[in-house]
């Protein structure tokens, strides 16, 4: 009886092996299915006709910007289905020339679909120097798609792109990088906490101790960098960062130059002497029971993409800080996020 029962033992542990190798083949699939592959945008070919002199037509004297763009889905098995894309075209030094858009589609799995997008640049791109050797522009792309696995659609999914193209004195391409690359977000800047150690209540004796008192004169805070790309990391040069009451500068303080891998939080506390000018800003508060402080700050930053660094992005934010009476952040505030500074 127990000879008999071997073979039967061996069949269920074949069966056995044929279940798991089945049942990791389909967490394998449902992996992939899960995780498709974001569709490729290339730029085939990009033309200025107002800066052809070979092209004699009416088309010579519009204001267009003319390219071609083809679209793919590298994922088998899925579609995706395309929201209206909005594109725009800058000039070095982040200089808007003028926009144009994509409507939605639908694509099937492995399929390349071209468009021709045609955009009116503005009167001042017309004004600047085109009949130099070359134009550098930026062509940006914004959009969201959904993926259809097994007969459902997914969740839409942000694509945010960036392409630099060449564009020589006859208005046609020089150099072109042909895969828009995903343009990675900007990292983010938050004061999560901001005291004046002469103004602890603890500390407090009168206003005049307050204000005579020299032996300290340092203002503290907490900076915290966040890094919200996935699979990019950051490359800082020195963080400059300085103290203002008003146009009065009160002290500066700096962050040496680091890398900030990807996802990553970084929190960096940080003392600024600010030794006499404070003076007015505790009597301010002694006064009125509040006052308003601005942090600036400023650095260049690169990002890693692909093994490769970027070239630096010059960062120039500001937030505002109120403080109470008590020398710390007023209100509900639990951290000031910095922004980009007014050109103003």
């Amino acid at each position: 009886m127990g000879k008999g029962s071997k073979p039967h033992i061996d069949i269920y542990l074949w069966l056995l092996q044929i279940i798991i190798v089945l049942a990791l083949a389909s967490l394998v699939i449902i992996w992939v299915c899960l995780h498709p592959k974001t569709p490729t945008y290339t730029i085939l070919d990009f033309y200025i006709p107002a800066l052809d002199d070979s092209n004699n037509s009416t088309v010579n004297r519009n204001s267009t910007i003319i390219f071609n763009l083809q679209i793919s889905n590298p994922n088998k098995g899925i579609g995706i289905y395309y929201d209206q894309a909005n594109v725009s075209i800058q000039q070095a030094g982040n200089q808007d020339i003028g926009g144009s858009f994509i409507p939605c589609f639908y694509q099937g799995h492995k399929k390349s679909t071209r468009r021709e997008v045609t955009v009116n640049a503005l009167e001042q791109f017309w004004k600047t120097d085109l009949n130099s050797t070359l134009v550098d522009l930026i062509l940006r792309l914004k959009t969201e798609v959904r993926y259809t696995i097994l007969g459902r659609k997914t969740k839409h999914h942000m694509v945010n792109l960036e392409g630099h193209v060449s564009i020589g004195s006859d208005g046609k391409l020089v150099e072109i990088i042909l895969w828009l690359s995903l343009r990675p977000q900007s990292p983010t800047y938050t004061i999560t906490d901001f005291s004046i150690p002469s103004l602890d209540n603890q500390n407090q004796n009168t206003t005049s101790s307050v204000i005579s008192n020299n032996s300290n004169s340092t203002v503290s805070l907490v900076l915290k960098i966040k890094n919200p790309n996935k699979d990019y990391s950051i490359y800082f040069d020195d963080i400059n960062m300085k103290l203002y009451h008003g146009s009065d500068a009160l002290g500066v303080t700096t962050i040496k130059a680091y890398k900030q891998d990807k996802k990553e939080n970084e929190n960096f506390p940080r003392t600024i002497d600010a030794d006499g000018p404070l003076r007015n800003v505790l009597r301010e508060i002694l006064k009125n029971g509040t006052t308003e402080l601005r942090v600036g700050l400023d650095t260049k930053i690169r990002f890693k993409i692909w093994g490769r660094k970027t070239k630096h992005h010059g960062v120039q934010l500001d937030g505002r800080v109120p403080i109470g009476k008590d020398g710390k952040i007023s209100g509900k505030n639990k951290g000031i996020k910095l922004h980009k500074r007014s050109k103003k």
